[in-house]
């Protein structure tokens, strides 16, 4: 009995087992039908896309190529226009930058002269060559520069009769008289105004005055030529205003009576003074200094000794040159 009930318990299980198999390949086969339909149907779409696109594609290609050339073209006059206009900006600010230079230096140069010519005047007149002189000896007793001094003069045609032929006598009359050559230097702060001596020259001393700017436009050249006069005492002749370079007819006398010899009288003019001087543009230093003295003496009633002449004449002939100033 329980065999039969457990034969058919297994009977119904294998039958309701059997039912569900059958469920599940149905729906496979649908989802799988259905799958297939999709699938062809999402073909049949691409491949009519494919075909519009391709439709689509082929009527526009012909436009396609012109805006190609069309956007070339403009690409190339773009460029073209750029490069001409970046030429013409080149070319139009070159010629400007050049002339912006040469006006500038030609403006610079011009004013460079004009400043030149104004700061140096050169003196014309008697007058103010004498006082540009006089300024620069004024300059130097304030600075007391140093400088290196040589004198040098002779007594010549000396006339002395029977004196002449005495050496000692010879010798006295020319030491008084200045003969000889001498040498000095100054350094720098000892001036004192006597071997250079500060200028009182007055334009009426001068018989003529020139000026010119050296070739390097840094010193004046002066040359003075002093009038000529019959007395020159240091106190009041115009050779006595700016040197104390020489023997007035005085000192000559007192010179001989202290030597030895007699004399009554001594008179000495001047046959020809010049001054030549060199000086800075720039304070009125002197470079250099030169005078050329040239005096006739006459001395009468002369004695040595024993030997007696009622006249003695002579020449004296110095030049005095000042050099190498340092101030």
């Amino acid at each position: 009995m329980l065999k039969k009930l457990f034969a058919i318990t297994l009977c119904v299980l294998f039958v309701f087992a059997f039912a569900s198999c059958k469920n599940d390949n149905t729906d496979k086969t649908t989802t799988a039908s259905q799958s297939s339909s999709e699938t062809e149907t999402s073909d049949d779409t691409t491949a009519t896309q494919e075909q519009t696109s391709e439709d689509i594609i082929s009527e526009t290609e012909p436009v396609t190529e012109t805006t190609a050339e069309i956007t070339e073209e403009s690409a190339a006059e773009t460029t073209t226009a750029e490069a001409t206009e970046t030429t013409t900006e080149k070319e139009t600010t070159a010629p400007a930058t050049t002339q912006k230079e040469t006006t500038t230096k030609k403006e610079t140069t011009t004013q460079k002269e004009t400043t030149t010519k104004k700061e140096v005047k050169v003196p014309s007149t008697k007058a103010e060559i004498v006082e540009l002189y006089n300024t620069a000896t004024k300059t130097a007793s304030t600075a007391k520069p140093g400088y290196v001094k040589n004198t040098n003069t002779s007594l010549n045609n000396l006339q002395m009769g029977a004196l002449a032929r005495i050496d000692l006598v010879r010798t006295t009359v020319g030491e008084f008289m200045g003969e000889g050559k001498s040498s000095k230097t100054v350094k720098k702060g000892n001036f004192n105004g006597k071997d250079l001596k500060v200028s009182t020259l007055r334009p009426d001393d001068a018989v003529s005055a020139t000026c010119k700017l050296s070739a390097d436009g840094k010193y004046y050249d002066v040359v003075i030529t002093v009038k000529n006069e019959s007395d020159v005492s240091k106190k009041t002749s115009a050779i006595g205003r700016f040197t104390n370079d020489y023997k007035d007819a005085s000192e000559i006398k007192a010179g001989l009576i202290e030597g030895g010899a007699g004399v009554d009288s001594v008179s000495m003019k001047t046959d020809s003074v010049v001054i030549k001087a060199k000086i800075s543009v720039d304070g009125n230093k002197f470079s250099s200094i030169s005078y050329t003295i040239k005096m006739s003496a006459v001395l009468t009633n002369v004695k040595y000794s024993i030997a007696r002449v009622s006249k003695a004449t002579g020449e004296l002939v110095s030049q005095i040159d000042y050099t190498s100033f340092n101030y």
